[in-house]
């Protein structure tokens, strides 16, 4: 009895053994066949892709060229307008005069003021005993 069972179980993993074999030589031989049309299916992946990359930058490029065209023209209109550069120039309007020996704002230069002719003068700090 135990001659049969060892026998029994001898015989099924010669068979198992066999089967792995077989399934293994079947997954070798799908694999190389999916291996031959995976070129195939690459080239059609990657034309496809280059097609929508080509339309969305056709797309982005014609955008662009419109978005120029305007700026052009606008800038283009303004300046043969008004002759002048595409940004207007800077204007004081405080309506004061400084005045002094540097010619330069800061301590111990007067500002007046152009319309009442009042003078505001900065002193120098003077610093007392304690440094301040």
């Amino acid at each position: 009895m135990r001659a049969a069972m060892l026998y029994r179980i001898n015989q099924e993993i010669k068979f198992l053994y066999i089967k792995k074999t077989k399934l293994s030589e079947q997954l070798y031989r799908k694999h190389l066949e999916c291996s031959a049309i995976w070129l195939t299916i690459q080239d059609i992946i990657g034309h496809n892709l280059q097609e929508e990359i080509e339309s969305h930058y056709e797309k982005l490029n014609k955008k662009l060229d419109i978005l120029q065209q305007k700026w052009n023209h606008y800038t283009t209109h303004m300046d043969h307008q008004n002759k002048t550069s595409t940004y207007p120039r800077t204007i004081n309007l405080t309506n004061m005069v400084h005045s002094g020996g540097t010619g330069a704002p800061g301590p111990g230069t007067s500002i007046q003021h152009a319309e009442t002719n009042h003078f505001y003068v900065d002193k120098p700090r003077t610093r007392d005993r304690t440094g301040h």
